[in-house]
């Protein structure tokens, strides 16, 4: 069997403040070592459970977050930035099921920890077939793409019940509650690898029954990408397939996965256009 796992940082335990997810902040290098715990422990459990492969995509930021040297024997790392399909890079039909870690709420949910829609600076809000979608859905359409199924998600309250209410008999572990944007609850870390690792046997039982579907989204997506700045929608409207209305951009795609390319696409003009400007 053959487990995909994709990793954020912002829902991990303990995690309230950018000095803990920048690269350059002063708390990160721990906040990293909890990542890559947090990895180890879904990904030993895999195994003992009897999976033979586990791929680990890091999913936030430059994407090179996890520490290499302390991963658990015989995981597979898929990190660096920019990569295709981004936070779900490298899934495909030929994995078993696929878990979450570190996940939290779109951007604008109230007495959210560290709130935003894969780019807090540059996107205010994604809609999807009408939907107003998350990280967490996005991605979870994309490995529905492939008939892969979400079995566990990890992160904060607001994910953990957006979860709850998308995907039927999803495994959930809630790592913190929320207090406010940077401020939250986290249980001890020793409490969570327990209940992490009991549930993410549960979900492997519930794999094995097929109680836990892929999660599907119609076809063909329109999808509208609303922007925080107006030079962003204003480059993106040279393309023939972009429709703009003020700071929106509207697209249609044949299928969730092209839908997401041009997401990436719009997301690397935008860091372009905010290098280009801010100097």
């Amino acid at each position: 069997m053959k487990l995909y796992v994709s990793v954020d940082m912002e829902g991990l335990p303990g995690i309230t403040s950018i000095s803990q997810v920048s690269t350059t902040g002063k708390d990160y290098d721990r906040a990293r070592k909890w990542m890559t715990e947090i990895v180890n422990i879904v990904a030993s459990t895999a195994f003992s459970y009897g999976f033979k492969e586990v791929y680990v995509n890091d999913a936030h930021g430059l994407m090179i977050n996890i520490l290499y040297e302390k991963l658990a024997g015989n995981t597979y790392l898929i990190s660096g930035f920019p990569k295709s399909v981004s936070m779900m890079c490298g899934i495909d039909n030929s994995f078993n099921a696929a878990i979450f870690l570190g996940y939290h709420a779109k951007k604008g949910t109230e007495h959210a920890v560290m709130d935003h829609t894969m780019s807090g600076r540059h996107i205010q809000r994604i809609i999807v077939n009408g939907i107003e979608a998350s990280e967490f859905y996005l991605n979870a359409a994309v490995a529905g793409y492939y008939n892969v199924p979400v079995i566990l998600v990890g992160g904060d309250d607001k994910v953990v019940s957006e979860a709850k209410e998308l995907i039927e008999n999803i495994e959930l572990v809630e790592f913190k509650r929320s207090i406010g944007r940077f401020s939250s609850i986290s249980l001890a870390l020793k409490n969570i690898e327990e209940e992490l690792r009991e549930k993410c046997l549960k979900a492997f039982e519930k794999l094995k029954s097929s109680k836990i579907k892929p999660f599907k989204v119609g076809e063909p997506i329109n999808m509208e990408v609303e922007f925080t700045n107006s030079a962003i929608p204003e480059a993106l409207e040279i393309l023939p397939f972009v429709k703009r209305e003020k700071l929106t951009v509207k697209v249609l795609a044949k299928n969730i996965l092209e839908a997401y390319r041009f997401l990436e696409l719009f997301l690397i003009v935008a860091t372009g256009i905010s290098a280009i400007t801010s100097k």
